[in-house]
């Protein structure tokens, strides 16, 4: 027996998924580290071959060979091997004190320890306790939201002969693309969405924040355009990442308190904007970090790396705003603005604005001119393809880099849109992310820094019906290979609405905006955000490796 439960605790130090028993006469080892000792008097023998006769002295025996046996599995439980992917735990299940005398008389081959691998993605802090002893914090995923451990696991000899600061080298691998415990500026908005924000960033948001030593700042808005006046009046040298507890709201006036300011290129290129999801609509967390739940947006925040993104300019009524979602006209822009009224219903209300629209074949005329970057499906596949493969430049942000380039739409380059689009046009979308609302790849062609902007058009003449289909393929991203959607991608537009002001809307950023003629412009590289490598997650764009092509599943 004895030689199967050295085996069986020999096994549970195989990093990753090589954990199947196997029967070796072999001394326990620590992958990576110095045989694993056992007192002097410790003995693996099984009470049940050839135990004494004398009840008295089975009693002294087995007593002895309890004590012995417990002392090398006290020894055993609590063991760390730092690997290539990531740090492999050992423990008993239960205390080697709560064994009752059944234990040692049956056969013990049910697993007596817990062998769990913890990715270095999960890692969020490790620091040293004493000689060949870490404390080690990290979280595991589960799905829905993130639980969060720490340990304190002896290394053995393994931080001391081959890697003197085990504790750094964990956080070096944890944190490949970024920096353990960054300086965090939360920006929260209790006010949008449900109102749940500060319980989410209490309940979720925080205690990662905490279990990784992040230097965070809390600031909690009290009024419309706060955030905007915090991102003006910041002090630029006192933090590294703002991150928004919000929907898409906050984000949006961060952006335009940065370019108010006199140095608005150093405070773009500096200071990374992020979104942990706490409002109805939180596209940048979509996008960014592939979920909307904030415990895991969080972790995901601290792992990814600094990257450029495109922003947008808007121009309308002698006035320039940033915007980094989208904008739109027609059916989306009526069926979120004009149902706020019906905001008890939640995100139902949206689909039912919508379809009554379609339904009504109502049709926003309009004219408009466009700036092409390509508008053939085939060229834009292939456009994303070539991108995903190249590494964006990490030059500072200049401040012609936030002037506008295509103020006069008499210039070369402009296209009017036919009229027979333009005077049954039933949705009108222009975005910058993949992803808007919840699992919808609105925009599945869309890239952090490609300079262009996602156009997606439809009119009244293609039937309810097709245009249902259309809508229920979104969350795939498949409405954009229809031949009755008009996908391309822009570098600049001048919309021009021909509607009655008072029954439409314009919708910018999430923010209503008179319907009035607006001119929108790519400003290339002016945000930074955190990517996991510098790209927006999968969409159903993404060639994997094998070809195939991603299909994401739901958030």
């Amino acid at each position: 027996m004895h030689v199967s439960i050295i085996n069986r605790i020999n096994e549970t130090h195989t990093e990753r998924d090589a954990w199947r028993a196997h029967e070796s006469h072999t001394h326990a080892r620590a992958h990576g580290a110095s045989h694993v000792v056992y007192p002097a008097n410790t003995h693996f023998i099984n009470p049940r071959q050839n135990p004494p006769s004398n009840p008295l002295i089975f009693l002294i025996f087995f007593a002895n060979t309890m004590s012995g046996y417990l002392g090398a599995l006290s020894e055993l439980s609590g063991k760390a091997t730092v690997g290539e992917y990531g740090v492999t735990i050992v423990k008993l299940q239960d205390s080697p004190a709560q064994c009752t005398l059944a234990c040692f008389l049956t056969q013990l081959e049910p697993d007596l320890f817990e062998t769990y691998h913890v990715p270095y993605q999960n890692v969020l802090w490790c620091e040293e306790r004493a000689a060949g002893e870490i404390e080690l914090a990290y979280a595991v995923d589960l799905g829905e939201n993130v639980s969060l451990h720490t340990e304190v696991l002896s290394v053995g000899a393994y931080a001391h002969e081959t890697h003197p600061d085990v504790a750094q080298q964990v956080l070096a691998l944890a944190y490949k693309q970024s920096q353990p415990a960054p300086r965090v500026l939360v920006v929260l908005n209790n006010h949008g969405g449900q109102g749940n924000a500060r319980k989410l960033y209490h309940t979720d948001i925080l205690p990662v924040l905490r279990a990784a030593h992040v230097e965070y700042t809390y600031i909690e808005t009290g009024y419309s355009r706060h955030a905007t006046e915090i991102a003006r009046e910041l002090e630029l040298d006192e933090y590294d990442i703002v991150a928004c507890c919000s929907g898409d709201g906050v984000p949006h006036e961060i952006i335009n308190g940065f370019f108010q300011r006199p140095d608005r290129a150093r405070a773009f290129d500096q200071i990374a904007l992020t979104q942990l999801p706490c409002g109805s609509g939180n596209a940048l967390s979509l996008s960014s970090h592939g979920t909307s739940n904030a415990g895991r947006a969080t972790l995901r925040m601290l792992k990814l790396a600094r990257s450029r993104m495109d922003a947008m300019a808007v121009h309308q009524n002698g006035t320039t705003t940033l915007l980094f979602l989208s904008q739109a006209f027609g059916a989306i822009a009526d069926a979120d603005i004009g149902t706020e009224h019906l905001r008890w219903m939640g995100a139902v209300r949206f689909d039912l604005g919508v379809a009554h629209r379609l339904l009504a074949k109502t049709t926003y005329p309009c004219d408009l001119y466009v700036q092409y970057a390509m508008k053939d499906k085939s060229e834009i596949q292939g456009h994303y393809d070539k991108h995903r493969v190249t590494l964006s430049d990490t030059r500072p942000v200049q401040e012609e880099d936030l002037e506008p380039r295509f103020e006069d739409t008499s210039l070369p380059g402009w296209e009017q849109l036919p009229l027979y689009i333009t005077d049954d046009l039933n949705i009108f979308y222009v975005g910058k992310m993949p992803y808007v609302l919840g699992d919808a790849q609105f925009f599945p062609a869309a890239l952090p820094d490609d300079g262009c902007m996602d156009l997606v058009v439809t009119t009244a003449k293609t039937s309810f019906f097709k245009m249902a289909k259309l809508l229920f393929s979104v969350d795939r991203g498949g409405h954009v290979h229809s031949p009755d959607v008009l996908h391309a991608k822009i570098k600049a537009y001048k919309l021009v609405p021909r509607v009655r002001l008072d029954h439409h809307y314009l919708l910018v950023d999430g923010e209503s905006f008179p319907v009035q003629p607006l001119q929108v412009e790519v400003l290339s590289k002016v945000l930074t955000v955190l990517l996991d490598d510098g790209f927006f997650v999968d969409t159903c764009f993404t060639q994997l490796e094998d070809g195939s092509v991603c299909v994401r599943e739901s958030v």
